[in-house]
């Protein structure tokens, strides 16, 4: 099979200071250490600098050092992709603050050591707001072998934490065509579960509420809430499949 590249955010040749930049205004996402998306139209009222992209701002070292990432498939800013996916981006999360020093040592996966201000991205520790620390090339491993398997969303590499990889939380990790891949990758899997359904009108993703066999897009169109395609109630979903298949073959 085709091989999987899942890679990381690309780092940029500069870094702030926290206490000089304005990040703690922002709602931090939910991810440790401590990262903020900041919109390319902010970076230089909250950096000091202007960016002509999306940067994730991410604790390094003592925590008052932080490194600047490239982020060019942000969540908001590319909304002709991003305004149909909305309901999968995680909401506000309270993410605990803990000291560095609480941290494991080493990798419990791979027992490397983790070191929060490497200049080599795999040795810097990555968790969810779980708190469980793992490092990023293992977590990179973990995600490229989910979409290989098909196991999605990505949880949490602490087997007996069930906290899953949101989208919001693998945007200040995954580089654009990896976040893109993930995202494909997780709503093909939810749809499959019947979790969501997408508009095949406008391709906008709807979460299943149970209590209604149907719902109504904003691009106006009518679909069945189990199966994506256009409202058949009280007709069930086989049933209806099949009709489609004679109805196709009668020509």
């Amino acid at each position: 099979s085709n091989a999987i590249a899942v890679t990381a955010l690309p780092q940029l040749y500069s870094r702030v200071r926290l206490a000089e930049s304005r990040l703690e205004a922002l709602q931090a996402l939910p991810v440790q250490p401590r990262a903020w998306l900041v919109h390319c139209r902010d970076t230089l009222s909250v950096l000091g600098r202007a960016f002509p992209f999306c940067v994730v701002a991410k604790e390094m070292g003592d925590g008052d050092e932080i490194g600047l990432f490239a982020q060019e498939n942000c969540l908001t800013c590319v909304t002709d992709r991003w305004g149909r996916f909305r309901i999968l981006l995680e909401g506000s999360v309270s993410v605990p603050e803990e000291d560095a020093c609480s941290w494991p040592e080493s990798c419990g996966a791979c027992c490397r050591d983790l070191v929060q201000d490497s200049s080599f991205e795999e040795e810097r520790p990555f968790g969810l707001s779980c708190g469980h620390m793992f490092c990023t090339e293992c977590w990179l491993m973990a995600i490229e072998d989910g979409i290989k398997k098909e196991e999605m969303p990505t949880t949490c590499l602490e087997r007996s934490c069930e906290m899953t990889l949101s989208i919001t939380a693998a945007s200040s990790l995954l580089d654009s065509v990896s976040l893109r891949r993930y995202t494909d990758n997780l709503t093909e899997a939810l749809l499959k579960q019947q979790k969501i359904v997408q508009c095949r009108n406008c391709s906008r993703l709807h979460r299943v509420v149970s209590s209604h066999p149907s719902l109504r897009c904003v691009c106006g169109a009518l679909m069945c809430a189990r199966c994506s395609s256009i409202a058949h109630a009280p007709l069930s979903c086989p049933a209806f499949a099949a009709y489609c298949i004679y109805m196709e073959n009668q020509g």
